[in-house]
């Protein structure tokens, strides 16, 4: 990461409660379908939350929190993809 992001939870899905929402035509993600967690260390993570149709990383279904790297890619559902550049971007947009 290239800034500094503070520690929180970010809630991603359909729901306009989510901190990151996806397009609501995604309807194979679910309203609140996965969270990203940063720590104080600038450590990004993701965890999936009960999903129906599951939270991937490079392609591989997780079933735990998982520690995000440079140039992973996550998708919700298979669906709404990101890389994860482009969340620290917008984490650093919602703290804004």
């Amino acid at each position: 990461m290239s800034k500094t992001v503070e520690s929180g939870v970010y809630l991603l899905g359909r729901a306009a409660a989510a901190d990151i929402v996806v397009s609501s035509e995604n309807t194979a993600t679910s309203r609140i379908h996965a969270e990203l967690r940063t720590d104080e260390q600038e450590r990004l993570f993701v965890r999936d939350l009960g999903s129906r149709h599951g939270t991937f990383v490079n392609r591989v279904r997780i079933s735990r929190v998982t520690i995000l790297k440079p140039g992973d890619e996550i998708s919700l559902a298979g669906q709404a993809n990101f890389r994860v550049e482009d969340l620290n971007a917008l984490i650093r947009q919602i703290q804004s």
